[in-house]
């Protein structure tokens, strides 16, 4: 999912070229959900995209992240979601994002459309892309939804909520 952000923050930005360099240290990719009285959050460390272009136009990207990279920082938590009840790792080791389309409301707001295909299962996805700060180099948050009964993530033995929230912040070097 790290990818997906980084990816849909390269082609939402009209003005980086395709040379443009992720900062994989300084950007982050999770997610959070509540888990009984609490808001869980997950980091994914591990993941890889694949930007094609068309003269200097962006016209796909591909997104894939390791599923078992996500970790809450609690050995509990994380065996409970990589369950087969959850993100079912064994069975779908990979989430895979592809952003077909890109749209800018101005004031630095984009909106990146795409699939997602989680837990074998693929829905249409809308990732809200904002630019942060004005520097030599671009920094954007990123933000999506996603109802986990569409993907399959069942109830687990503690009461969870019925919608995950992506988070990421994304940093791009300029050339």
């Amino acid at each position: 999912m790290r990818t997906v952000f980084l990816c849909l923050f390269w082609l939402a930005t009209a003005t980086l070229a395709s040379a443009a360099n992720i900062d994989r240290d300084a950007s982050t990719l999770g997610f959070s959900v509540e888990i009984g009285s609490d808001t869980k959050y997950a980091i994914f460390g591990d993941w890889r995209a694949t930007i094609t272009t068309q003269e200097t136009v962006i016209s796909r990207v591909e997104v894939i992240v390791d599923i078992a990279s996500a970790s809450f920082g609690d050995r509990l938590f994380d065996s409970v979601m990589l369950s087969p009840a959850w993100l079912d790792v064994g069975n779908h080791p990979e989430a895979l994002f592809v952003a077909d389309l890109i749209e800018s409301s101005g004031a630095g707001l984009h909106t990146a459309t795409g699939s997602l295909t989680l837990n074998g299962h693929e829905r249409s996805l809308a990732v809200t892309i904002r630019e942060v700060g004005a520097s030599t180099d671009q920094t954007f948050n990123v933000s999506a939804q996603v109802q986990r009964l569409d993907f399959g993530m069942t109830d687990t033995a503690v009461p969870v909520a019925p919608i995950v929230t992506i988070t990421g912040r994304v940093r791009l070097l300029n050339r």
